[in-house]
């Protein structure tokens, strides 16, 4: 049961890695500030099988978008 959620917690993980690909390419019209806390949260992700707990563990939270960069094209909502 646990070796199941596991894997499937580092899918979710993965996904979420993926979907915030775009924060991080040169071009993303995201601020300084924005793109750091992007960074930060991509980080703390793909720590979240080393949480104590792991699986049962708090998701991190992304971070806001105070430039709208990625809205139009649907990678948030």
């Amino acid at each position: 049961m646990s070796g199941d959620l596991s894997f499937e917690m580092r899918i979710r993980r993965n996904q979420l890695l993926r979907g915030s690909d775009w924060t991080q390419i040169a071009d993303n019209n995201l601020t300084a500030q924005e793109r750091a806390a992007w960074s930060a949260y991509r980080a703390i992700l793909r720590d979240v099988p080393q949480q104590p707990g792991f699986p049962d563990v708090a998701w991190p939270v992304p971070p806001s978008m105070q430039s709208g960069a990625g809205t139009e094209t649907g990678e948030l909502s």
